[in-house]
């Protein structure tokens, strides 16, 4: 029964070492874009001053360049606050205590989940959103399934479903649209506004 208990524990510490690597991607992807988007965005702000007399006279170049100038103040705040980066180093120091913990031979149960316990505790936990990502980018990209042990010994499949599937794609589509709409709105409005 001890060894059951075991091998599902182990099941369990796996799948959440393989979410946790999705966390540190994203943390990842979310630090290279926002530092891009502020690089964007001050280049933009440099642009506004340079190309001012290709500009109508009607566009109201001082009160854009103020609110660029802001924006790119507060984003900079709101992206040094979250810490992509440093949230991704927590992340990977996390799931590779996982993965030494899973790989431990011959250990109790009650020491492992001690261990598995102890690590869970000591990370900022990851989100939902991270869990279907590995859970959709294994089963339906990848084809390979998610296999793990019950406590009563039984097999349990993990598989995508449509729910799941429709989450990973929303959230997706929502990143973008935040990346792209705003480059595009503004883009659109200097092409009416220029001489």
């Amino acid at each position: 029964m001890n060894e059951i208990k075991i091998k599902a524990l182990k099941g369990r510490i796996w799948i959440t070492a393989k979410t946790r690597m999705q966390a540190e991607k994203r943390y990842r992807l979310y630090d290279v874009v926002s530092h891009i988007y502020l690089c964007l965005l001050s280049f933009l702000a440099i642009c506004l001053g340079v190309f001012s007399e290709y500009i109508h006279q009607d566009f109201p170049l001082s009160e854009v360049s103020i609110v660029v100038s802001v924006f790119i103040f507060g984003a900079s705040i709101i992206v040094f606050g979250f810490s992509f980066g440093e949230s991704a180093v927590l992340q990977r120091e996390c799931y590779l205590r996982l993965q030494k913990a899973e790989g431990e031979d011959e250990v109790e149960y009650e020491k492992l989940h001690n261990i598995y316990c102890d690590i869970n505790s000591s990370y900022p936990n990851h989100s939902t959103a991270d869990y279907e990502f590995f859970i959709v980018e294994r089963t339906f990209w990848h084809k390979k399934s998610i296999e793990y042990y019950s406590y009563d010994g039984k097999i349990v499949l993990i598989d995508w479903n449509w729910q799941i599937l429709l989450s990973v794609i929303g959230r997706s589509a929502f990143f973008l649209a935040i990346m792209i709409l705003p480059p595009v709105t503004f883009i659109a409005v200097f092409m009416i506004f220029r001489n």
